[in-house]
């Protein structure tokens, strides 16, 4: 039985080690990017795969998908439709083509 326990222990200690992560940069919180200008999105990671990028409203709701596949560079620049209104609580999720559990969203 101790030999279970311990292959157990090793295996957790193992993904947990190997855990992959995506860090969204910029946009900042209160941050309000204006329509018709091109701005930055930015993130860090450790993923090799592309990335996935979406837009979300401050309640939640999906207004979009930005990129359904771009290198996972650490950035995208986004030129903000000119119909887009300014605002400061969009949210920006960054998430990995892959693994979907693999994601950040911005401060905002």
């Amino acid at each position: 039985m101790k030999k279970i326990y311990t292959t157990l222990f090793f295996a957790i200690a193992l993904c947990s080690l190997n855990a992959q992560t995506i860090t969204v940069t910029s946009p900042l919180q209160d941050d309000v990017w204006h329509s018709g200008t091109t701005q930055t999105i930015s993130w860090t990671d450790d993923i090799s795969e592309d990335v996935m990028i979406e837009w979300y409203a401050d309640d939640w709701t999906l207004l979009g998908v930005l990129a359904e596949s771009t290198p996972s560079d650490g950035s995208f620049t986004w030129e903000i439709p000119a119909t887009v209104p300014n605002y400061d609580g969009y949210k920006i999720k960054v998430l990995s083509t892959i693994d979907k559990e693999i994601f950040d969203f911005s401060d905002g």
